[in-house]
């Protein structure tokens, strides 16, 4: 029968406390990840604008209009899904502008 000598128990420690689950630390620590600001929004926002000026230079004025239609898109989706989850007025327009341009933060 086998025993249990020599096994070490290795228990992670959470800084959240012993009783986190570690499913609902990853979840915290992944809305951290995105979370950004309105100077990081501005700069995704300053180098989209920047790709469209690069892309109409280039390829002419419907690539342009093609990069900021994807852009408008994405930023109605965002608006649509803060709407849905019942915010309002400002609140839902800088949740929507964080999530479309907040990416910048990475840069």
């Amino acid at each position: 029968m086998p025993t249990d000598e020599g096994v070490v128990a290795v228990h992670k420690q959470w800084p959240e406390g012993p009783m986190t689950e570690p499913a609902a630390v990853r979840v915290l620590r992944d809305r951290e990840a995105v979370r950004t600001d309105l100077p990081a929004a501005h700069l995704g926002l300053a180098v989209v604008l920047a790709a469209a000026v690069g892309a109409g230079l280039l390829a002419g004025p419907p690539a342009a209009a093609a990069v900021l239609g994807l852009v408008l898109a994405l930023f109605l989706t965002a608006l649509a899904t803060s709407a849905a989850r019942g915010h309002r007025r400002r609140e839902l327009l800088r949740r929507s502008y964080l999530r479309t341009f907040g990416w910048a933060t990475r840069l």
